[in-house]
């Protein structure tokens, strides 16, 4: 009896269920938002919105948007430092003498001097040894023509390989960030600031505050990814959420040339215009630094009669493209030009604009030729009839 009586005290505390029957599913949806202030984020086109800035160019064209997130990627032990101490050099120096002979033509963009007459760089080491560290950072300096034992205040170097777990790192890039606020940062590498790289939610919530960071404090923040073993795609879900949110992913590989040891160095993501694929050798001019040295931008000139720009692509390049047409098409198969494009870009990971003008400089010389409904077919004997003549170098549209 007693039991009853306090079910029925616990009864009539209850609300009458008609309220909460009464409640619609966007009531329920939307019941802990109605005092969330949304001001910040609403967009004016009252405002003025400026273009992105560049803050890299090679040969003229930028990549590495201010406010934007970078990846550099590529498989173990295949260069990817290498290649972000000519990223930094490229920032640091006023255009000296040795990064004209080194890294030729890759300069931070002139057009943000009077902005950023003394850009900063963070170099932020989570992998390697302490020496191997200060090796980085001295082919920087050897680079920019700076003494090899003395600081820079424009460069910043940070060692978080003895920090005892992916947690204390991030805070401590964190805090190294919000020290220095400089225009770029550079994670070598962010695998170790998070505990799962396949974990959908912590992958998501590192991007986002990688984006949150570099749009709020104007940077550019590059980061290295190691590609998975035996596939082209970065680690994990941190490697997709990675991909899908870049303003640039660029990628190295490693090959044997004879006796030699070469690096590639291609952008395979971008979201302005594509830059030229180079290639670099690692000297021993500056004695155990290891001083990398661009020897070769590997780039044949594509002109496009409908086109008075020069279309450029890498040797390597042109060589995955036609070989993707020979592939997907075949003799019999034919495909409109934007399935086309679309096949090469998931195929290939390259961006729209490379594999427009592909497709274009292809139906211009007759690798694609013209089928019913608007589509286009492979002709086998016009590629390798185009490619005698590249071999010959009787086709002065493309020089090598």
């Amino acid at each position: 009896m007693a039991d009853e009586t306090q079910r029925d005290e616990v009864r009539e505390q209850l609300p009458p269920l008609e309220t909460v029957e009464s409640l619609s599913a966007i009531d329920r949806i939307m019941a802990d938002v109605k005092d969330i202030d949304i001001s910040e984020n609403e967009l004016s086109l009252a405002d003025d919105y400026p273009e992105t800035k560049m803050i890299l160019t090679y040969k003229g064209i930028g990549f590495g948007a201010i406010g934007g997130i970078q990846f550099i990627t590529g498989h173990q032990k295949n260069g990817k430092t290498f290649l972000m101490a000519q990223l930094m050099a490229a920032i640091l120096s006023n255009g000296g003498e040795r990064t004209k002979e080194y890294i030729p033509e890759l300069e931070f963009n002139e057009e943000l001097r009077n902005e950023f007459p003394n850009p900063t760089v963070l170099y932020i080491d989570t992998e390697q040894e302490k020496e191997n560290t200060a090796k980085v950072a001295r082919r920087v300096h050897w680079l920019c023509g700076w003494p090899l034992n003395e600081p820079n205040d424009r460069f910043h170097v940070v060692w978080l390989r003895a920090e005892d777990s992916n947690e204390s790192r991030w805070i401590k890039v964190r805090a190294a960030i919000n020290k220095y606020k400089p225009l770029a940062v550079f994670i070598d590498g962010i695998r170790d600031v998070i505990g799962d790289f396949n974990d959908l939610k912590e992958s998501a919530t590192l991007i986002d505050q990688c984006m949150a960071i570099s749009t709020y404090l104007h940077c550019t923040f590059w980061s290295v990814l190691h590609e998975n073993p035996g596939n082209d795609k970065m680690r994990g879900h941190l490697g997709t959420e990675a991909a899908n949110k870049a303003s640039d992913v660029i990628r190295v590989r490693k090959q044997r040339k004879g006796t030699n040891v070469v690096f590639d160095v291609e952008q395979i993501a971008a979201r302005g215009r594509d830059i030229d694929p180079w290639e670099f050798v690692v000297t021993d001019d500056a004695g155990l630094l290891g001083v990398p040295k661009i020897v070769n931008s590997g780039v044949q000139l594509l002109t496009v009669n409908n086109d008075s720009k020069q279309m450029k692509f890498g040797t390597e390049e042109w060589n995955r493209m036609t070989h993707f047409l020979d592939s997907e098409l075949g003799t019999a198969k034919s495909l409109s030009k934007i399935k086309l494009e679309r096949a090469m870009m998931k195929a290939l990971k390259y961006g729209s604009p490379k594999c427009r003008r592909f497709i274009n400089y292809a139906i211009e010389v007759g690798i694609l030729i013209e089928r019913p409904g608007k589509t286009w077919g492979f002709s086998k004997s016009a590629l390798d009839a185009l490619n005698q003549k590249i071999n010959e170098g009787t086709d002065p549209t493309l020089p090598f």
